[in-house]
């Protein structure tokens, strides 16, 4: 859980991660996730559809992540474990 709105599970994540937007839907989302160099590893953008959005991130190496998403007034980032 990040915030009263968003919601990002499971952590540590082994496959798919999950975001939940409470009070977004059909909202234009991107989702980018960096590695603790900074580097840019995955970029989703999508409409949301059914207040959810999901990471597959199983070809990323095992590692801490940090996962950022922007809806629209949303803009958090969040650190996750990846097994």
């Amino acid at each position: 859980m990040v915030g009263e709105d968003l919601y990002i599970y499971p952590n540590p994540v082994n496959q798919i991660l999950y975001i939940h937007l409470d009070k977004m839907d059909n909202t234009p989302t991107e989702v980018l996730v960096y590695n603790t160099l900074g580097a840019l590893m995955l970029n989703k953008k999508e409409l949301i559809k059914g207040h959810q959005v999901s990471v597959n991130m199983f070809k990323l190496p095992p590692g801490i992540y940090f996962v950022k998403v922007i809806s629209g007034k949303t803009n958090k980032t969040v650190k996750i474990v990846k097994r």
